[in-house]
């Protein structure tokens, strides 16, 4: 018979880790300030696994350091989820932004 006898199978249980996240205010475009703060955070609590910035990433002038093109290029590694206001057709590609 083709059929499948749930009752001949072991239920799956998954346990997965809470996620751990760090939020971020207004950044105003200083992206390795950010970056420095958070390495000091996570030296005292932990690797977190993902930052929330919140808040005026670029500020309202738009402004990005040095450090913000390394991350777009890959450079540098770090992961950003904006909520809020970023400004972000100015600093990043037209692919990453819609």
């Amino acid at each position: 018979d083709s059929c499948i006898d749930p009752s001949q199978h072991q239920p799956i249980t998954l346990i997965m880790a809470p996620i751990r996240v760090l939020v971020a205010g207004d950044v105003n475009g200083q992206v390795a300030k950010l970056y420095k703060r958070v390495a000091n955070v996570q030296k005292k609590s932990g690797n977190f696994d993902v930052l929330l910035c919140s808040g005026s990433f670029f500020g309202d002038d738009g402004f990005a350091d040095d450090s913000w093109p390394k991350y777009v290029s890959g450079e540098l590694q770090g992961m950003f989820i904006f909520i809020g206001k970023c400004r972000a057709e100015r600093h990043v590609p037209a692919t990453l932004h819609k």
